[in-house]
């Protein structure tokens, strides 16, 4: 029989405490807590989770790539949520290893394309130039 759980994570409450006013809508530390107690209950949470993160994959690499060709803001709110589902990922990752093992290259290959970006804007510390 599956299980019954409040539903999946959406991206307002992301930001909303656990108590805070989110309704049934849930933080990612306590969805957190929750996949890692029961795996198998959150699967779909965690589908979901991935889409998202796959979403804000795409929006974060085309800010960077419009960031090479122009002097526009820098995405910083996108970079934010993407870290955070990054983090949130990498915590729960050992409970789904089969469904996140391509986790760490695409971590690695957002860390290229954000340095990569930065460079193309001058935006390296000069003490690192030599």
């Amino acid at each position: 029989m599956p299980h019954q759980h409040a539903p999946a994570f959406t991206p307002e409450a992301a930001s909303a405490s656990s108590t805070g006013g989110a309704g049934e809508r849930q933080s990612l530390p306590a969805l957190q807590a929750k996949m890692k107690r029961d795996p198998e209950g959150y699967e779909e949470e965690l589908r979901q989770l991935r889409r998202h993160f796959g979403s804000s994959v795409f929006l974060f690499r085309q800010q960077a790539s419009l960031a090479s060709t122009s002097s526009s803001g820098d995405g910083g709110e996108v970079a934010k949520e993407l870290g955070d589902l990054a983090l949130f990922l990498a915590h729960v990752a050992p409970f789904y290893p089969e469904d996140l093992a391509d986790l760490p290259d695409q971590i690695g290959g957002l860390l290229d394309t954000n340095a990569r970006a930065r460079r193309r804007r001058g935006s390296v510390c000069t003490s690192c130039r030599r």
